[in-house]
C-alpha cells in the first residue's frame, strides 16, 4: 500500500515518501512466490510499485544494484503476462497490478545512464509495454510515453505513436479481409491483434511507417481506440504541430461523430466505435486545449464552434468540460478566450430567436456559456471568474431579453456572481425594462432565485441598496415586477425597502 499510494501521490501523511529507501530494501530481500496470472492476492505486487517509485522520483539516489534490480523489476512485470491474449484478462481493470506502473516508468529510463546489458532490457521491454494485450496497460504506457519522452527523446515518442497506429491499421485490415469469410471461417480478433501485436513488437525498432498515424482511419473502433492512446501521448506536447493538427483533425472527427449520431436516430445503423473511447477522447480534447497558445486553441476548437448552430447541445459539452479543467488546472486567461469564441458563437446562433419556444435548441448552450451548472452546494464565487465577469455581463446585455436567458443570468448570479452584486441588479432591471417583464418572469426558478439574491440585499444589506439612486429604482423596478407577478416575498421586501432609513 506505500508502493500504490506513493505511485498515485496519495496520502503522503499516512505513507511518508521519504520512506523510500526502507522500502527498497524491504522490497529487495522479500521473496515472493510465484503467481498464476489471475491469483489477486493482496500484497504480490508491492515490489514492482516499489521499483516504479524510485525509478520515477529517486533514480539518482539509487546505488548500481538497486538500479539493476529496479529495472529488472518493471521489465519482469510488463513481460510476464505480455503473451496472454486472452479477452478476459486483456480487458481487467486492476490498478494495483505491478504491471501497470512499470508501463508508465519504462519510458522515464529512456534518458537515464545505463549499462548495456540494461539498455538492451529496457529497449526489448518497451514496445512488450506499448503493445501490451492488456489494454489498462497499454495506457499506463502511453500515458508514460507522453510524460518521459517528449523532452528526452521526441522521435521516440513519435515511432511510439506510429507503431500503435501501424498495430491498429494492420489489424483493421485483416478483420476486413476475414469479415468476407464465412462466419465459421474467420479468425478470432483476438487471435488477429495477437499477431499483429507480435509483427508490430518485431517491427518497432525497424519498419514503423512515419505516416502510419497521419493514414490512420481514425472514425472506427480499431482506430479511434488507438486514437485515445495515441491522443494522450501528444496531449503532453502542447507546442507540437504534430499535436495541434491531431486535436484539430479530433475537433472534426466529433462534428461528424455528432452528425451521424443525428443521421442514425430512427435508423438501423450501428455506432462504429465505443462509448467509453469518445468519452476519453473528449476528456483528452478539453484539457488539451486549455494548454496551446490561443491561436492553436481557436483553430483546434473551430469545428466545434461551427457546430454550435446545428449541434447546440454537443457542443456545450465539450464547453462544460472546458470549465470543468479550468477549475482544476487554473488557465485562467486561456479558458476566457476561449469562452469568449463560444460567446461570440452563441450571440450569431441562429436558434437564439426560437430560444423561448418549448422545442428550442439552445438550452444547453446557455446554461454551459452563462456558468450555471455541476456547482456543489453554498457556492458563492469562481476564482477564476475574478476580473472577468464583466464578460458575461457583457453576453447578457448582448442577448435579446428572453425568459431563458434571464434564467440563466440570475443562476449565474446565484451560483457563482454573488460578488456582481449589488451592481448586476442594474443589468437585469435594463434587460427586463427592454423586453416583456412579465413573460420574463414565467419561470419558477428565476422567481425564486432573484428573490434571493434580492433578500441578501434588501435586508442584510440596504443602505447599500438606497445610498445608489439608480441602483434603488433598479431594485423598486424588480420587485414591484415581481410582485405583479404574484411573487408574496417581493411585496414583504418591497414594503421594507421603501420605509425611510431612520
Amino acid at each position: 500500500m506505500w508502493g500504490v499510494n506513493v505511485f498515485s501521490r496519495e496520502e503522503e501523511a499516512k505513507y511518508d515518501p521519504t520512506q523510500w529507501k526502507a522500502r527498497l530494501q524491504e522490497a529487495m530481500q522479500s521473496d515472493s512466490e510465484a503467481v498464476g496470472d489471475y491469483d489477486m492476492e493482496p500484497g504480490r505486487d508491492g515490489p514492482e510499485f516499489v521499483a516504479a517509485v524510485c525509478i520515477r522520483d529517486h533514480f539518482d539516489g539509487l546505488t548500481a544494484d538497486q538500479v539493476t534490480w529496479c529495472v529488472e523489476t518493471i521489465c519482469n512485470a510488463i513481460e510476464s503476462r505480455a503473451n496472454n491474449w486472452d479477452q478476459i484478462a486483456r480487458v481487467q481493470r486492476y490498478s494495483m497490478g505491478g504491471d501497470r506502473p512499470s508501463a508508465f516508468v519504462i519510458s522515464c529510463l529512456n534518458g537515464k545512464s545505463l549499462p548495456e546489458h540494461l539498455r538492451e532490457r529496457l529497449h526489448h521491454a518497451l514496445p512488450f509495454a506499448l503493445l501490451h494485450p492488456v489494454n489498462e496497460v497499454r495506457f499506463y504506457a502511453a500515458a508514460g510515453v507522453g510524460q518521459h519522452l517528449w523532452s528526452s527523446d521526441s522521435e521516440m515518442a513519435i515511432r511510439c505513436i506510429n507503431a500503435l497506429a501501424t498495430e491498429a491499421r494492420m489489424v483493421d485490415d485483416r478483420w476486413r479481409a476475414e469479415r468476407t469469410k464465412p462466419f465459421d471461417q474467420r479468425a478470432d480478433h483476438d487471435q488477429i491483434e495477437c499477431e499483429v501485436g507480435t509483427i508490430v513488437r518485431e517491427q518497432f525498432y525497424g519498419n514503423i511507417p512515419e505516416n502510419a498515424y497521419s493514414d490512420l482511419d481514425i472514425s472506427e473502433w480499431t482506430g479511434a481506440e488507438a486514437n485515445s492512446r495515441i491522443l494522450s501521448i501528444l496531449a503532453r506536447a502542447p507546442h507540437h504541430q504534430l499535436a495541434i493538427a491531431s486535436f484539430r483533425r479530433m475537433a472534426e472527427l466529433l462534428v461528424a461523430w455528432w452528425n451521424d449520431d443525428d443521421d442514425r436516430r430512427g435508423s438501423s445503423r450501428r455506432r462504429e466505435h465505443s462509448i467509453d473511447t469518445e468519452i476519453a477522447l473528449i476528456t483528452l480534447f478539453e484539457e488539451f486545449v486549455l494548454k496551446v497558445s490561443p491561436m492553436d486553441g481557436a483553430a483546434i476548437l473551430e469545428p466545434i464552434l461551427q457546430a454550435i448552430d446545428t449541434q447546440p447541445e454537443d457542443a456545450a459539452k465539450i464547453l462544460q468540460g472546458i470549465i470543468g479543467f479550468e477549475d482544476r488546472i487554473q488557465r485562467t486567461e486561456q479558458f476566457w478566450y476561449l469562452w469568449e469564441l463560444f460567446a461570440e458563437r452563441v450571440k450569431r446562433a441562429t436558434w437564439l430567436k426560437d430560444i423561448d419556444q418549448e422545442h428550442g435548441s439552445g438550452e444547453p448552450m446557455m446554461a454551459a456559456v452563462f456558468l450555471t451548472q455541476y456547482w456543489k452546494e453554498n457556492v458563492r464565487h469562481w476564482r477564476s471568474l475574478e476580473g472577468h465577469a464583466s464578460r458575461v455581463h457583457g453576453l447578457f446585455e448582448a442577448l435579446p431579453p428572453s425568459t431563458l436567458i434571464l434564467d440563466e443570468y440570475v443562476r449565474f448570479l446565484y451560483y457563482i456572481g454573488d460578488q456582481s452584486l449589488p451592481s448586476a441588479f442594474l443589468v437585469i432591471a435594463n434587460r427586463m425594462g427592454a423586453g416583456n417583464a412579465q413573460s420574463m418572469l414565467r419561470l419558477g426558478n428565476t422567481v425564486f432565485m432573484l428573490e434571493a439574491l434580492l433578500r441578501r440585499y434588501v435586508y442584510g444589506r440596504p443602505r447599500e441598496l438606497k445610498m445608489n439612486g439608480h441602483l434603488r429604482e433598479a431594485v423598486l423596478y424588480l420587485l414591484d415586477m415581481l410582485v405583479e407577478n404574484g411573487s408574496s416575498a417581493a411585496y414583504r421586501m418591497r414594503d421594507d425597502f421603501v420605509t425611510p432609513i431612520s
